[in-house]
């Protein structure tokens, strides 16, 4: 969906996308004081082409969805086969859908016609540059939500782990102290049997240093492909 937003920066108005557009919208009608309910019944495609110079060839760079909230009108008897309205026919120019017609309103028993028009402009964006739309940030409230939200499942899950780990090393240290007066105190039980196992080779040794290679080396090239990413190496917009 395609928005007009000030810019903080400039003050000028910038088109920006979003994820996805309302179903509706509730507003007061003129003269009203109950608040009502519309349904965006139709939506308008605008696909974008870039035409390239060079090979006379066109190529489709983007596409924007713009809802409208209309109420259908028709004479006569519905025909699902040829339908024809008066507030939306490609035939006529004076008939196309705009936001100043009476809106939809969501009602019990209301008649809803859903319908939509397509329409192809040029662009001056090119095939290389479709991509740069998504670099625009505005939803900041919503990422630094998703990145607290992250950080507080892992401070909790690591909490839980520390927990555990020190119930338990808890548990086998009061053992040992109370085995040390007795007779039995030479027989190694829970975390002291570990050490038996820290020189022993494991069964297949060859194969797991090579998998313990390759996984070293593909975190190394993750980590380094993500510090060049934070450092906006990567980012098309610093072409």
């Amino acid at each position: 969906m395609v928005k007009m937003r000030k810019s903080e920066r400039t003050g000028e108005l910038v088109k920006v996308y979003e994820r996805g557009f309302p179903v509706g919208f509730r507003a007061i009608m003129e003269g009203q004081t109950d608040i009502k309910y519309f349904l965006h019944n139709h939506l308008r495609f605008t696909i974008l082409f870039h035409k390239d110079a060079a090979t006379d060839l066109a190529r489709v760079v983007g596409f924007e969805v713009e809802p409208f909230s209309v109420k259908h009108e028709y004479d006569g008897k519905w025909d699902p086969a040829a339908p024809i309205l008066e507030t939306c026919n490609p035939g006529r120019p004076d008939m196309h859908v705009t936001h100043s017609r009476p809106p939809q309103p969501v009602s019990e028993g209301t008649e809803v016609i859903f319908s939509f028009d397509v329409s192809f402009e040029s662009s001056e964006i090119k095939w290389a540059s479709r991509w740069d739309t998504y670099l625009v940030m505005w939803d900041d409230q919503i990422h630094w939500f998703s990145i607290i939200n992250s950080v507080m499942i892992v401070l909790f899950l690591s909490g839980m782990i520390a927990m555990i780990m020190l119930r338990t090393l808890a548990r086998d240290i009061s053992k040992y102290n109370q085995l040390d007066a007795q007779e039995d105190a030479q027989e190694e039980t829970g975390w002291k049997l570990v050490h038996g196992d820290v020189l022993r080779p494991p069964v297949h040794a060859s194969l797991l240093s090579a998998y313990v290679g390759t996984g070293v080396q593909l975190f190394g090239m993750a980590l380094v492909t993500m510090i060049f990413a934070v450092l906006g190496f990567l980012s098309p917009a610093n072409r």
